[in-house]
């Protein structure tokens, strides 16, 4: 996600409220990860599905997510 070649961790976590969180997790190099950034999505559906691929051409990878509801959303990475 941070475009340094380590593989990072992108979790769909289902809190108590109506929305989901998607937690990020970068990779340190070492074997672990740091602390989970979270981002609020999905307003009234739990998202399911995590997809992640550089969906508008930047060069950086972005997220596509997909709700209990049939929903998609979509979350550019705006890390440059």
């Amino acid at each position: 996600m941070d475009g340094d070649g380590a593989a990072d961790l992108v979790v769909a976590d289902h809190p108590v409220g109506p929305a989901s969180v998607i937690s990020v997790l970068l990779n340190d190099g070492h074997g672990a990860f740091g602390a989970s950034m979270d981002f609020p999505v999905g307003k009234f559906a739990y998202v399911v599905a995590v997809a992640v691929g550089d969906l508008n051409g930047d060069g950086l990878s972005d997220l596509a997510l997909a709700d209990e509801a049939g929903g998609i959303e979509v979350l550019l990475n705006s890390s440059h």
